[in-house]
């Protein structure tokens, strides 16, 4: 029996073609897996390094800090303002608001410190670019301070970033910050920077020190520890105005081994430029506020104290006498029986009174005693309690406002006109701030400003008489 095999597929075809697909599949594969292969090298050329990945993660808020602070103490400006864009990325970054507020808080201050620096540096070489930075960094720590105002954090340190900027705009701040003149100020370089004001400003020159001032003042630069960047050039500048020229090569130069090249040290090297225009027209605000006197009749209040002097005067009183002899001993001069007198009037004097209420060192009791004292006559005394309520809680509205008063009785003008704008500034519809700077702007001649304030108080108060009268609406 035979089998037809016509028209039946080859067997060895069959074999055959499945041979031929799975070489083409292997093939697809193998074509698929270099395509691969290359995309991942092309994505590795581009891709950073890991390690530089590494490096660009971002830095903690602490080390940022930290690094800030180091600068500053160094006066490593350019540093700072390297520092400047991280500090504020970092602050909006992070979730944590004690870090933002720190971060914050650092840039503000690295600044001002920037700012300082620029003055001193603007006056010594009248460079335009000094100046230049000078007004840059000057809009930008305000700008930076007000905002950290308005949120209310770290009053203290932000008055001490207010004071700076103040001090490099050329403002005494002995009158604006008067408590910078404590000793135990909680910014020390600062306090040295303010009593070094005459070395950098326009208008005080050598004349500004009186015998010993300014050998003084550079023992207390010498005294600083530890000495900071600025500490030291303050007092290569002392040093150089008196006359000691190579001990002021050799602090510029420890300087300069800490800090290759930091500008207001390399401008040490050279001889000042001679003084030409000025680069912060705001020192002649301030620096005279003692001259005005006469426009304020309320200063006179001090004077009644002195009047009860007068009573143990009256000698006639011929009972005491017999009583007299007995300290007569111990001393004979006629004028020391009326001590006895008095040592009973001073039972209810009032300088016993304050003392063992300041010791309490409490904010509410200091600035109610120090306000009371301004408005019964005694301002002096009264202003120097403020201080030590102002150095507890500084910036706060009553205690400023209480101080411009204390300024404007002792018959300091300007002074107090700083103080009570600042506190227009942050409690802008306060009646008894706009009627004080109303009358002490309308004093210096300053009438449009006087009427502004004036206008704010008829809003406040529409029938007030004093802003009724000066605006003519009577």
């Amino acid at each position: 029996m035979t089998t037809n095999t016509d028209g039946a597929p080859d067997p060895r075809t069959g074999r055959f073609a499945i041979w031929i697909a799975g070489g083409l599949g292997i093939a697809a594969i193998v074509a698929y897996g270099s395509f691969q292969a290359q995309q991942r090298m092309a994505a590795r050329q581009k891709a950073p390094d890991a390690s530089a990945a590494r490096s660009q993660a971002p830095v903690a808020p602490s080390e940022l800090v930290a690094r800030a602070q180091a600068a500053s103490r160094q006066l490593d400006v350019a540093t700072l303002a390297t520092l400047d864009r991280e500090l504020e990325t970092s602050a909006a970054r992070t979730t944590q608001r004690e870090d933002a507020a720190s971060l914050r808080l650092t840039r503000a201050s690295a600044v001002s410190v920037r700012a300082l620096e620029a003055a001193i540096r603007a006056h010594r070489t009248r460079d335009a670019a000094a100046t230049t930075e000078l007004a840059t960094t000057l809009a930008q720590g305000r700008q930076l301070a007000d905002a950290l105002t308005k949120e209310g954090i770290e009053p203290a340190a932000v008055a001490r970033i207010e004071a700076r900027l103040d001090l490099a705009a050329g403002r005494d701040i002995t009158v604006l910050h008067p408590v910078v003149l404590m000793p135990d100020y909680p910014d020390a370089e600062l306090r040295l920077a303010a009593l070094s004001r005459p070395l950098f400003t326009d208008g005080d020159g050598d004349a500004a020190w009186a015998d010993g001032e300014l050998a003084e003042l550079t023992a207390e630069l010498r005294r600083a520890t530890p000495p900071t960047g600025l500490s030291r050039l303050l007092l290569a500048l002392a040093l150089e105005a008196a006359g000691d020229d190579s001990a002021a090569e050799s602090e510029a130069n420890a300087v300069l081994s800490q800090i290759p090249g930091q500008p207001l040290a390399v401008a040490m090297q050279a001889p000042p430029a001679p003084r030409g225009t000025a680069a912060e027209p705001e020192p002649e605000v301030d620096s005279a506020p003692d001259p005005e006197p006469a426009s304020t009749p309320e200063a006179e209040p001090p004077e009644p104290e002195p009047e009860p002097e007068p009573e143990p005067e009256p000698e006639p009183e011929p009972e005491p006498e017999p009583k007299k002899p007995e300290p007569e001993p111990k001393k004979s001069e006629p004028k020391k029986p009326k001590a006895e007198p008095n040592p009973a009037g001073t039972k209810a004097t009032s300088p016993k009174k304050p003392r063992p209420k300041r010791a309490k060192a409490d904010f509410a009791t200091l600035l109610a005693d120090g306000c009371k004292l301004v408005r019964s006559g005694n301002a002096a005394e009264g202003f120097k309690t403020l201080k030590e309520a102002h150095d507890l809680q500084p910036g706060g509205v009553k205690v400023t406002l209480c101080m411009a008063q204390a300024q404007d009785k002792l018959g300091r003008a300007a002074s107090a006109l700083a103080l009570v704008d600042r506190v227009i500034s942050k409690a802008p519809k306060n009646k008894t701030a706009l009627l004080l700077a109303a009358r002490l702007e309308a004093s210096q001649g300053n009438r449009a400003t006087a009427e502004q304030h004036y206008r704010n108080v008829l809003e406040l108060d529409p029938d007030n008489a004093k802003a009724k009268k000066f605006l003519g609406q009577e």
